[in-house]
């Protein structure tokens, strides 16, 4: 065996081939299929100049040879062509067995450009997905990387109001924004909201002044700051997940003197990359409670966790409509199971979400009273809205304004007690409509506005005078006037007919009430005939309006008046009117909410056999609210066969008119079940003798809560 070294693997095949020429020599790949023979056709004038056009590139097919004593090449392996420089060395090496033709063992190719030097490796055309890094050791020190140039495109405190709202219109949509930004992410840009915001959490806010704070996705950072200002906390840990975005706006955070800012370059909503800060090395102060701690269940005022759930427009993530309701979901189900921060106790949060989830975190009506709202009823009783557009529930979904007006009175009676007051200029739309006269606001109810408009624009054009005769005579406008009247008219006759049924309900409530609370007398008799009487009578009215869309605005209707009068809604015990936010204090200029969620101390017997007892209020839930319309007589009978006695004899607020009840659960929707007809429920269920196991319940659930400390034991 022997071996040859040559400029070409052609070469090589060449002189291993008897009557080839070296002249043949070329870049050009030998295709087998030119020849009979395989070897190498003569070049024409044409294909000349072509090859010497090329000899700078690797053709298409750089082909491999492997030739045998008087046999045709034979084709090994076909690579794909890449432009580089002119070579400089090139070097095959052949291995030979006896007479056998020479085998290619090895290639080693180096390309050099003319100068010897090895050219640089093109840029890629597409950017690799960024990989999170783990968690640096001292991520204070770390000089962050941004897409934008602070010398050529910002001047003077990268800080300032107007330099953050540049900085983020160049990133969203400048020259400098980045393949793979999350345009969706909302900011708070407005100084004075921010002002005004903490102004309006001040006198809670004292006792947390020197804390620990988490602060997740604090963006642009204009809310961290001025936060960190007013508390001066000891340790302040940003989880920002997109430093290429907003690390110059960051950066002098980190850089003043003695700062207590802590930059982690990842996700707060990453559960995985959140459990890594909840240490001693990022919260020293910090001190993990065990499960029997009665420490557990309360305040801890010295961390704070603030986070920006904010996205515009929302997304829907594994089943939740949007990912803020999936975190806040989670933050509420941590309170229970004592996991993620709520190690320390129960911590307090200000959360910032797109405006449209307000509705969803704190409902003005029991439309939006669903599975969401009562546990945030259950874990944050106190759950206050500071600041958010204070626009209205949809139309079509909203409660009788004179139930929002008289709501309103009663918050501002409590303002004036705590000495709340509301800077100029932050009024809620409420307010201002109020001031307008809720009179007219309630006459208005259930009309459609675009009607009315309508018929006061026909009316000017046409000149419509006092006795209803147009002296303009376009009658294509009139024959419009006339429909848009007639469907007016026939708006509000609907409208004074629904008025008639709801308040005819009312008094069947107060007739039930009556009848309560005189208990069994000789005059409860004829009471209870004219209580029957009258509601066969308002059940023939109900049910003659002629379409379900009527008959549901009916229930919705009654259903928010008697829970403005239970105070069932968290909204109507609100201690004081949210501030009134506008869009260009967000970037992206949308409204945002700021809500502040304290936990309170859980029910004695969810703490008692936990995670039991919270998977039952969790099934009896999600059995009762899917339909929050339905009878919470049809409701509980569908828990489990016998549960509507056992679960009747022993919740006795079910039945207690005065505490929302009703003696017929028929006429009592789940929606307008109680935190106290709950609370009951899950105590009777406790002791109930044929419950179903935990294992029924888990497995009709299908899945359980998050809590990673927990150790599944066997019942």
């Amino acid at each position: 065996m022997f071996k040859i070294v040559t400029s070409s693997p052609r070469l090589a095949l060449l002189r291993s081939h008897a009557g080839t020429s070296l002249r043949l020599l070329h870049q050009t790949a030998i295709r087998a299929e030119n020849s009979p023979q395989g070897i190498p056709p003569k070049k024409t004038p044409r294909r000349r100049a072509t090859q010497q056009a090329t000899s700078e590139v690797e053709t298409n097919h750089d082909t491999v040879y492997e030739v045998e004593s008087s046999s045709t090449p034979k084709v090994l392996k076909r690579r794909r062509a890449r432009k580089v420089e002119p070579e400089a060395t090139k070097s095959t090496i052949f291995e030979f067995e006896s007479s056998d033709a020479p085998k290619v063992l090895k290639s080693g190719r180096k390309h050099k450009a003319g100068n010897g030097e090895v050219p640089e490796i093109p840029n890629r055309r597409y950017v690799r997905k960024k990989v999170p890094a783990d968690i640096a050791e001292d991520e204070s020190k770390t000089t962050l990387k941004s897409s934008l140039k602070k010398d050529k495109v910002l001047r003077g405190n990268i800080r300032d109001s107007d330099n953050v709202l540049k900085a983020l219109t160049r990133a969203y949509r400048g020259a400098a924004a980045r393949r793979g930004l999350d345009k969706s992410r909302m900011n708070v840009i407005s100084e004075s909201l921010c002002d005004d915001s903490i102004e309006r959490l001040k006198p809670s806010l004292e006792q947390y002044k020197g804390c620990d704070i988490i602060d997740i996705n604090p963006g642009a950072g204009v809310w961290s700051s001025k936060l960190h200002d007013h508390l001066q906390p000891r340790t302040h840990i940003l989880m920002e997940p997109d430093e290429a975005t907003y690390g110059q706006l960051l950066q002098p955070l980190l850089d003043e003197p003695g700062s207590k800012y802590t930059l982690i370059p990842q996700s707060g909503i990453m559960w995985a990359q959140l459990e890594k800060i909840l240490s001693k090395k990022y919260l020293p102060h910090q001190d993990a409670l065990s499960h029997d701690d009665p420490r557990l269940n309360e305040p801890n005022t010295t961390l704070l966790v603030v986070a920006n759930l904010g996205l515009e427009p929302k997304k829907s993530y594994r089943g939740f409509t949007s990912l803020a309701q999936m975190v806040v979901y989670q933050f509420l189900s941590a309170i229970k199971a004592h996991s993620l921060f709520h190690r320390y106790g129960l911590i307090r949060m200000l959360i910032w979400v797109n405006d449209d989830e307000k509705f969803n975190v704190l409902p003005r009506t029991v439309f939006y009273r669903r599975k969401s709202a009562i546990e945030m009823e259950i874990s944050c009783p106190n759950v206050a809205e500071i600041a958010s557009s204070t626009s209205k529930t949809p139309t079509g979904l909203e409660r009788d304004p004179a139930i929002d007006a008289e709501g309103l009175q009663q918050v501002l009676k409590r303002m004036g007690e705590k000495g709340i007051k509301i800077p100029p200029g932050r009024e809620s739309i409420l307010m201002d409509e109020v001031n307008q006269g809720s009179t007219q606001l309630s006459a208005d109810f259930k009309t459609r506005p675009n009607t009315d408009a309508k018929v006061k624009t026909l009316g000017q054009e046409l000149l419509i005078d006092e006795n209803g005769i147009p002296l303009n005579p376009d009658r294509a406008k009139l024959v419009e006037y006339k429909s848009a009247l007639a469907t007016q008219k026939s708006l509000r006759k609907k409208v004074d007919k629904m008025r008639i049924i709801v308040a005819d309900y009312m008094e069947i409530v107060a007739l039930q009430k009556r009848i309560f609370n005189e208990g069994t007398s000789k005059g409860e008799e004829p009471l209870r005939e004219e209580l029957v009487r009258q509601y066969e009578r308002w059940t023939e009215i109900f049910h003659s309006l002629p379409k379900a869309t009527e008959r549901n605005e009916v229930l919705l209707w009654l259903d928010n008046i008697l829970a403005f009068h239970d105070q069932l809604l968290i909204w109507d015990r609100r201690e004081s009117e949210p501030l009134r936010a506008h869009a260009n204090e967000f970037y992206p200029p949308k409204e945002m909410a700021l809500f502040d969620l304290q936990p309170s101390s859980q029910w004695p017997i969810l703490r008692e056999d936990y995670p039991q007892n919270d998977e039952v209020l969790e099934y009896i839930l999600a059995q009762l609210l899917p339909t929050p319309t339905q009878s919470t007589k049809r409701g509980i009978r569908s828990l489990c066969p016998g549960a509507l006695e056992w679960l009747t004899e022993n919740c006795p607020s079910l039945t207690n008119p005065n505490k929302g009840g009703c003696e017929d659960l028929d006429l009592l929707p789940v929606r307008r079940l109680s935190r106290q007809m709950l609370r009951e429920i899950l105590e009777a269920w406790a002791k109930w003798p044929w419950k179903p196991t935990r294992w029924d319940i888990v497995g009709k659930l299908g899945s359980e809560q998050y809590d990673p400390d927990s150790i599944e034991k066997d019942d």
